[in-house]
This record gives structure tokens, sequence and C-alpha cells, in this order.
């Protein structure tokens, strides 16, 4: 069942660890990334909640878990890339965890 294996990842601890580290990577990245980026007010918001660790990071991980590519791998019992949770985290997710729509 893939929502429950999903879960059982998302409320892993060394999950969360690996989610934590592409957050905290994506917060630096926004920090630095030009003014006249779409929404950069809101994802300059967002980066500093990561920063400050007030963003969920379980939420984050909840979120991560719902991309098709990482819940294939997880219903397969295959970890989850590195390369695939940098891509979720920083490009997926980010905006949405943010509050941003579109």
């Amino acid at each position: 069942m893939t929502s429950t294996k999903c879960m059982s990842t998302a409320n892993d601890e060394g999950y969360q660890r690996r989610v934590k580290y592409y957050m905290s990577q994506a917060a630096i990245e926004v920090l630095a990334e030009d003014g006249a980026t779409a929404s950069h007010a809101e994802r300059v918001t967002y980066a500093n909640k990561i920063l400050d660790g007030t963003a969920s990071v379980y939420e984050f991980a909840v979120a991560s878990v719902t991309n098709s590519t990482v819940a294939t791998a997880i219903d397969g019992g295959q970890d989850v890339t590195d390369n695939d949770l940098s891509y979720v985290v920083k490009t997926e997710m980010y905006n949405a965890m943010a509050g941003i729509e579109g």
C-alpha cells in the first residue's frame, strides 16, 4: 500500500534529516537568487523560516513523498535517490510549501 509506506518514510527521522538538508540548500540558494525572480519576496520569507527552524520539516517530508517518482521508489522498497529528493524539495515543492500558488 503506497500511502502507508510513503507516510512511514515521511515519519522516518533519517528521511526527515535528508529533507532538512535539501530544504537548507534551497533556502540558501533562494537568498542568493536574483531579486527579480518570480515571487522572490515570498520565497525569501520561506527561506528565512527554514533557516531559523520554524518551517516544518515533517510537513515538507510528507509533501515530498507525494511525488510520483519518490512514491514509486518507496513502494518498490528502494531508497529515494539524493538527486530525486533534491529535485522534489528545491524545484517541485519549494514554492508550494512557501504558499505560492501556480
